[in-house]
């Protein structure tokens, strides 16, 4: 439920940057997106522990159902920018490429410094050919990575071992 809630909100940030801030949703700028995304986690694998495990959990019980949270999470967002940038606007993909060729560009003499002329070639060949499916699998797996680092991360802070004894023995 919380993961369809942070799919849903996370979509709506980024016709947001696009449409009102006329930034790259898929720049800098999705990491604010990151942090409701982050905190609805947080109220999901704590909801979790409180009531479906009364107060305590092992890492395992609490990171396992967050791997659900990350899948449709996933999902759901990159579903949706597929479906925006494929059939309502593709202007978007080409504004991600715009942007993206622009900091390459920007960077162009510190990049050759560590990549060959071809290298960089390619990288500018691999921006420019950016199709709406790749860039909705490209969001897909950094919300996927970025979900589950952060569930790693919450499931090892929330874990909580029943006390060993009872206070009344």
């Amino acid at each position: 439920n919380l993961a369809s809630i942070a799919g849903l909100a996370s979509y709506l940030l980024f016709i947001a940057y696009f449409y009102l801030l006329n930034l790259n949703p898929l720049g800098p700028i999705k990491y604010v997106s990151l942090a409701v995304t982050a905190f609805l986690l947080y109220l999901a694998i704590k909801h979790y522990r409180d009531t479906e495990l009364e107060g305590f959990g092992k890492f395992n019980q609490l990171f396992m159902p967050r791997v659900i949270f990350s899948f449709v999470y996933s999902s759901l967002i990159g579903m949706l920018v597929y479906l925006h940038t494929s059939m309502l606007d593709v202007s978007v993909v080409e504004f991600v490429i715009r942007d993206g060729l622009e900091s390459v560009g920007e960077f162009k003499e510190v990049m050759l410094n560590y990549m060959d002329k071809d290298e960089y070639q390619k990288l500018i060949d691999q921006y420019e050919s950016l199709s709406p499916s790749v860039l909705a699998l490209t969001d897909f797996q950094s919300k996927s990575i970025t979900t589950l680092v952060l569930a790693l991360i919450y499931s090892l802070i929330l874990r909580k071992s029943p006390p060993i004894f009872n206070e009344g023995e």
